[in-house]
């Protein structure tokens, strides 16, 4: 004798309709959070990038930073022998 009941084709589908419903579940929620992990990190980044630019001095010349020291105006032709 045998312990399970025969079945038609139609009653036993429901528990692979179920498992296949379980499984595409977990796929889609691996993949909701795989997103919104990419769209955090990415997120991240661009707020790294702005503070970076933010940050970094506008003059990069390395020159001029400091207090001028003096103002000299310089009128006509600049000679070695000549008055500037």
């Amino acid at each position: 004798m045998s312990d399970e009941p025969n079945l038609g084709p139609n009653q036993a589908t429901w528990e692979r309709d179920a498992l296949t419903r379980l499984a595409g579940a977990a796929l889609l929620e691996q993949r909701r959070s795989r997103r919104w992990s990419i769209f955090f990190r990415l997120a991240f980044l661009g707020y790294l990038i702005v503070l970076g630019v933010l940050l970094v001095p506008k003059d990069l010349s390395g020159g001029g930073t400091g207090p001028h020291t003096a103002v000299v105006r310089l009128e006509g032709v600049i000679t070695s022998s000549g008055d500037a």
